[in-house]
């Protein structure tokens, strides 16, 4: 009988077994009670300790869970109060690696080719085209249905193959080439956005558009949008009672959200024709330039470009998205939460001020009330005219509908005696006005 075995006292009632990560098992710990798998099957033996190779084992197996004997509990994982504090410590070859790419310092972005801005097509006020329209909405519906069964297939062990989904964001490229704002206004309406895929395609897109606004070339922009296709992955993998919990979460609810970046590289590792540089954006793309990020607390320069970016389409996404926990934003004030963020360098400001001309302050499909009284759908973007897009005007100032296509009803606010007097919430779908926003953000604030 070992030291362990006797401190435990093997002559007590047998203990009930409970399921933990593999994750939280803590390295270098002996045990004092057998490990099972779900099916019963023995794992490890008492008195083993576990090690890195245990745990490589059993992921090459497809195992992340584990049953351990509760009198265990407390000696092999840490408590919830512990977690909620603790640094991340991953014994994944993978992240270590990335650790050593990051703290080279090589984390800059060069383009090889010309800048994708300068070959943009300039719309002005024309209305978008019906034929691209058209084509678009089958694109969105099949490209979120490829998503959606890559992502299940990548959940379930299988490989995922980064070279289909860089020609998906290439297709994009070339619509967005022709007309970004159409592009960008298909994918935030049409869609359902309570599936994954939907905010996986709307993130990805809206970081291509970023990326065109600083001036990457093709190829970084398809990089960007191979991203923010891929990034969140690892979420599938947190228990599906978190992700959709009603309640503030608890701190060991909180860590295992944490740790999805790690999932994602897990799944990412089996990917076929996935760049490298896939699996180090993904990584950080929760790491905030003030260092308040997860999982490794980086800060500034130490989080790639292309991470700062996905981190703000993500971010604009996820705010205007409902949640089972919250109400989503109006497209108005997620911009402008987001503006307060960058002050607080919780995102990066460049990345924001590019976002800023992608949607405007009063993001493209949302709606206006004009000076006059009228109401209006932000149609494009105007530049660096933040405050003044082009709009569609919908109803004249007396709730009348008007013909939203007709020549006198497309309006180029910079160059109108008009302006926009109130951002409006969207008809039929509960949103947070920015005040609602603030207070919703500082409660949420106390409560972590």
């Amino acid at each position: 009988m070992t030291a362990v075995t006797e401190h435990l006292d093997k002559s007590a009632e047998t203990s009930k077994k409970v399921d933990v990560a593999l994750d939280h098992l803590i390295l270098g710990r002996p045990i004092g009670f057998p490990i099972y798998d779900a099916r019963g099957v023995l794992l490890l033996a008492e008195g083993a300790v576990i090690s890195s190779d245990f745990k490589r084992l059993l992921r090459n197996r497809g195992i992340d869970s584990v049953q351990i004997d509760q009198r265990d509990l407390s000696r092999i994982t840490l408590n919830a109060d512990l977690q909620s504090n603790q640094t991340f410590s991953f014994d994944n070859d993978l992240t270590q690696r990335l650790d050593q790419i990051i703290d080279s310092g090589m984390m800059s972005v060069q383009n090889e080719g010309a800048a994708v801005k300068d070959g943009l097509v300039s719309r002005g006020t024309q209305a978008y085209d019906v034929g691209q329209r058209s084509r678009l909405s089958r694109q969105n519906s099949d490209s979120t249905a490829a998503l959606s069964g890559v992502m299940k297939a990548a959940l379930h062990g299988g490989s995922a193959n980064g070279a289909t989904m860089s020609k998906m964001a290439g297709s994009y490229l070339t619509e967005m080439q022709a007309d970004v704002d159409s592009v960008l206004t298909s994918t935030f309406q049409q869609l359902d956005e309570n599936e994954m895929s939907t905010q996986a395609l709307q993130t990805s897109l809206l970081a291509m558009a970023i990326g065109v606004e600083m001036e990457f070339d093709a190829k970084n922009v398809r990089m960007l949008g191979l991203i923010g296709m891929v990034h969140d992955w690892g979420m599938m993998r947190v228990p599906k009672e978190i992700r959709e919990s009603t309640n503030g979460l608890t701190p060991s609810e909180f860590y295992e959200i944490k740790k999805h970046p790690i999932y994602s590289l897990e799944m990412l590792e089996k990917a076929t024709s996935m760049p490298g540089l896939v699996s180090l954006v993904s990584y950080q793309i929760h790491e905030r330039p003030n260092g308040t990020g997860y999982p490794r607390g980086r800060e500034g320069s130490a989080i790639h470009p292309f991470a700062r970016i996905v981190a703000v389409a993500d971010a604009y996404v996820a705010l205007t998205t409902a949640r089972p926990w919250k109400t989503p934003y109006m497209p108005y004030a997620a911009v402008e939460c987001l503006l307060r963020d960058a002050q607080q360098r919780r995102v990066d400001s460049a990345a924001v001020r590019a976002l800023l001309c992608v949607l405007s302050l009063f993001p493209i499909g949302s709606l206006v009330t004009l000076s006059d009284g009228s109401v209006a759908r932000v149609m494009r973007r105007n530049g660096n005219a933040y405050n003044s897009p082009i709009v569609q005007r919908l109803q004249d100032s007396n709730g009348d509908q008007v013909d939203p296509i007709a020549f006198e009803n497309i309006i180029d606010l910079q160059k109108s005696e008009l302006s926009v007097e109130q951002a409006l919430p969207t008809p039929g779908r509960q949103e947070l006005t920015l005040s609602a926003a603030l207070e919703e953000r500082k409660q949420r604030g106390k409560a972590n």
